[in-house]
């Protein structure tokens, strides 16, 4: 019987022991799959963060704003300007295929100016600039430098009449003028092939206060810049009428907004005039003239104080 006993607690001691070993297995199949679950989804999780990533970096790409670089050549010097609403952070450029690389700090201002030299016979300058943002953008330029032709051309402002001349000249060849006028548009002119070492403009210019802007190129592609306000010319104006109260007088009046300096007039042959030494700088002038009877030819000229003139011809008869 106690071989019947001690059989029964023997099967019973292993049938514990099965079941120890049995659920050990269980547990660590379950603890796997728990933890690869949490993997999975961290997995995704980061996926979606570098898809979201890559795509605010090409929505900030598309949305930030362009670099404008305009470069202006004096002689041997280009002057290089660069603007960016988002900021400048770095401008980095160099000559042709040039590894030494020259680099100037933006500090994410959003203008920035400096000046390079340009090396004589042809060249290409290569510009990166990067912005607050971190973004890139290259610009290239072409140049060709002669190692004797670095003067710039000479810009000239002239009065003709109620117009103002540009004048502009060069030691060599001039390659183009363009200007503008106001808030009008850029015009345009390009170089005579007869006569290339100068250019003239003449533009008409209404009464008040206007600016020109010129800029000239020459065939070295040297640039001068020139810019002015000018104030529209006006003429006198000239009235020559009888005196009512006495016909053998006639009554000579000028007047101009700016003011008359001198004015000048002949009846018949006989010459009057204001002193044209001392200006009468008055905006008006009046005088009564005795004329003879029969038949009279006035002529009269005013002059206002900016030197535009204005002449009267006409016949009286008393």
């Amino acid at each position: 019987m106690n071989q019947i006993l001690m059989t029964d607690n023997q099967n019973l001691n292993q049938k514990k022991k099965n079941k120890t070993y049995n659920d050990g297995p269980i547990e660590i199949r379950t603890i796997c799959k728990f933890f690869a679950i949490i993997i999975m989804l961290f997995g995704f999780i980061l996926a979606g963060n570098g898809v979201y990533a890559l795509v605010q970096d090409a929505q900030s790409k598309k949305l930030a704003s362009v670099p404008v670089v305009t470069i202006n050549k004096k002689g041997k010097e280009l002057q290089i300007n660069i603007e960016n609403k988002d900021g400048i952070k770095n401008v980095t450029y160099y000559w042709n295929d040039s590894v030494q690389l020259q680099n100037v700090a933006g500090q994410n201002k959003t203008s920035l100016s400096f000046n390079v030299t340009l090396p004589v016979g042809n060249s290409k300058l290569n510009i990166e600039v990067t912005d607050s943002n971190g973004i890139k953008k290259s610009y290239v330029k072409n140049y060709f430098l002669e190692g004797e032709d670095l003067t710039e051309p000479e810009i000239e402002f002239e009065v003709v009449d109620e117009n103002i001349k540009i004048v502009v000249t060069d030691d060599r060849e001039l390659d183009y003028v363009s200007y503008t006028v106001g808030e009008g548009e850029e015009q345009i002119v390009e170089a005579n092939e007869e006569d290339p070492a100068v250019i003239e403009v003449l533009i008409p210019v209404s009464q008040g206060q206007i600016s020109i802007k010129v800029e000239a190129t020459d065939k070295a592609q040297n640039v001068a810049i020139k810019e002015q306000e000018i104030k529209g010319a006006t003429k006198p104006v000239i009235e020559v009428v009888p005196d009512p109260e006495d016909p053998s007088y006639l009554i000579i009046k000028a007047s101009d907004e700016e003011g008359l300096r001198m004015v000048a007039y002949y009846i018949g042959d006989h010459l009057y005039q204001t002193d044209p030494n001392i200006s009468i700088n008055e905006k008006t002038f009046e005088w009564r003239q005795k004329v003879e009877p029969g038949e009279t030819i006035i002529k009269v000229h005013a002059y206002n104080i900016n030197e535009q003139v204005t002449e009267y011809i006409g016949q009286y008869t008393y």
